[in-house]
């Protein structure tokens, strides 16, 4: 936990920076010239971790399938690591907290939360859902850090 806050610290220092702070996607930043890479970004970019394991993009692959190899992108990398969950792999505000939880226990220092809904007819939840999902991913976050 000490090597995730520090690296958490550095995360947070990074926002407060004198310029932007240009998250490369992980699948573009070696062609894209950047020279440093402050923060790794694991982004489902174009589905290319689904595309991979043989699952189209848009939250296809197993929720279970997709935090392992965030996983193990958290452990080889010694720069913070910030995810791509889609809309946190299910619909409920208790799903986005038990995503975020199991990303704070891989290593992973922030998240990207869409509010998709999965539905063609309806392609983005309603605000009152993703409010709620954010709440209880934000208090499940509080909920880790008060652990350690």
């Amino acid at each position: 936990m000490e090597v995730q806050t520090s690296k958490a610290i550095q995360f947070r220092q990074l926002h407060r920076g004198p310029g932007v702070l240009i998250l490369p996607n992980v699948w573009m930043w070696p062609a894209r010239g950047f020279s440093r890479m402050p923060v790794f970004r694991h982004r489902n970019h174009l589905g290319g971790i689904a595309f991979s394991l043989g699952y189209p993009d848009g939250q296809r692959i197993p929720r279970e399938e997709m935090i392992a190899r965030i996983g193990r992108i958290a452990r080889a990398v010694r720069v913070p690591v910030t995810a791509d969950v889609e809309a946190g792999y299910d619909s409920s505000p208790e799903d986005a907290a038990r995503t975020t939880r199991e990303l704070i226990q891989l290593g992973v220092v922030g998240m990207n939360l869409e509010d998709t809904s999965g539905r063609p007819d309806q392609p983005l939840s309603s605000l009152e859902l993703a409010v709620e999902k954010i709440k209880a991913a934000r208090a499940a976050a509080w909920n880790c850090g008060r652990k350690s």
